[in-house]
């Protein structure tokens, strides 16, 4: 179960980089909200956050998740999740 929660988690994660790219390349306000996806990664969670670019961008260099109201993060599945993405990052760099 939560290799499932972390599977979920990490492709919301994944998705909200691409509706970060998106609003990027809008022409939008840059203090305008958009809908990203909450990273929580539990089944039944279809929740949006309102964030503007700005927040979204200081929340995950902050090392954060986009969670909904009263959503939390599996600690031990995000730990294994941000090594996971830095062992990534390092065979792309070696390549």
């Amino acid at each position: 179960m939560a290799r499932g929660r972390e599977f979920k988690a990490a492709a919301l994660t994944e998705v909200n980089s691409h509706i970060l790219r998106a609003a990027r390349d809008s022409l939008g306000d840059a203090q305008e909200e958009w809908d990203f996806f909450c990273e929580c990664g539990h089944k039944d969670c279809h929740e949006h956050v309102k964030l503007t670019l700005g927040a979204y961008i200081a929340l995950h260099d902050g090392g954060g998740s986009v969670l909904a109201a009263g959503h939390r993060v599996d600690q031990r599945a995000r730990a294994r999740q941000l090594t996971a993405d830095a062992e990534a990052l390092v065979h792309q760099a070696e390549q």
